[in-house]
């Protein structure tokens, strides 16, 4: 991989970018996704992303057990271990908070948004429409707060 950020995808922000018609935020990463997320999103189309198989089935059958995490979510924290990757790309909740607990930085839909606009990816106009975009357009859930927030991030950015 090149010297972008590397990532292991979960399928929610492929998903949420998506319904929004933008992808491109993505570039920033060096993307892997487990053969599960793949399957789930079918195929990943439209993004570079390497997808490989888990050798650690055990945990992933554990984190599904012990947490309750879906079978894609659970794949994902384990090829983040496998790969010794950090950064989780996922906006499921528990996803978010299990990958923590195994010292992993879970980022979600917007945070990948703000990572594309400070990597000029995008203008503050646009980072400010996709990021509205992602409240009315997409299947995730985000407070007006987070929204608010957010958009007070990106004006006060240079």
């Amino acid at each position: 991989m090149d010297e972008r950020t590397k990532a292991v995808l979960d399928s929610g922000p492929f998903i949420h970018l998506k319904e929004i018609n933008d992808l491109k935020a993505l570039k920033v990463f060096g993307l892997r996704a487990p053969i599960e997320v793949s399957e789930e999103t079918k195929g990943l189309r439209g993004i570079k992303c390497g997808i490989q198989a888990v050798k650690n089935k055990t945990m992933i059958g554990l984190l599904n057990a012990q947490f309750g995490l879906g079978f894609g979510e659970a794949a994902a924290i384990a090829l983040c271990k496998e790969l010794g990757i950090e950064l989780l790309l996922t906006d499921d909740l528990d996803a978010r908070t299990v990958a923590k607990k195994f010292g992993l930085l879970p980022h979600g839909s917007v945070g990948i948004l703000l990572r594309a606009f400070k990597k000029k990816i995008f203008s503050k106009k646009e980072t400010m429409g996709l990021i509205r975009n992602l409240k009315t357009d997409s299947s995730l859930y985000i407070t007006n707060d987070l929204i608010e927030y957010v958009m007070q991030e990106v004006q006060k950015s240079k």
